[in-house]
């Protein structure tokens, strides 16, 4: 399975999703609530030891399509944000990561950013929210 694929499954089991929205890699569809794991740039491999075990770094963007028609709507749908952010800081202090395979640990999954309004439609009822993130694993040599 790619990295891509366990963090989908991974953000798929957050309780605070949408449970009747999808969960997209790499783009939001049009219209209603959807979410999206974004990839992004960054750095690669952070550490290497004597021993040839390298520390990675996986930065992504946990995107949605949501309504955002009234300030409370948008105050609930920052909130949201908020909420995932713990959601991972709880899933990271309780050791309940995603699964890379044998070879492979999962040290830490967090938000490096806030949530916030990226994007607002031309029709001013949807909006696309964005929190950038972050995860840190550990490729083991043989």
């Amino acid at each position: 399975m790619s990295i891509v694929e366990s963090l989908q499954a991974f953000i798929s089991t957050c309780p605070t999703l949408n449970a009747f929205s999808d969960l997209h890699v790499d783009g939001l569809e049009p219209g209603a609530v959807n979410y999206s794991i974004d990839t992004l740039p960054g750095a690669r491999i952070l550490t290497q030891d004597l021993a040839g075990n390298k520390t990675r770094e996986f930065p992504f963007a946990l995107t949605s399509r949501v309504t955002a028609v009234d300030d409370a709507t948008r105050i609930a749908n920052s909130g949201f944000y908020e909420d995932f952010a713990d959601w991972l800081e709880e899933q990271t202090d309780n050791d309940t990561l995603p699964d890379l395979g044998t070879k492979t640990t999962v040290e830490s999954i967090e938000a490096t950013s806030w949530g916030c309004l990226y994007q607002r439609d031309e029709n001013d009822q949807t909006a696309i929210y964005q929190i950038i993130c972050k995860m840190t694993y550990t490729d083991w040599k043989g």
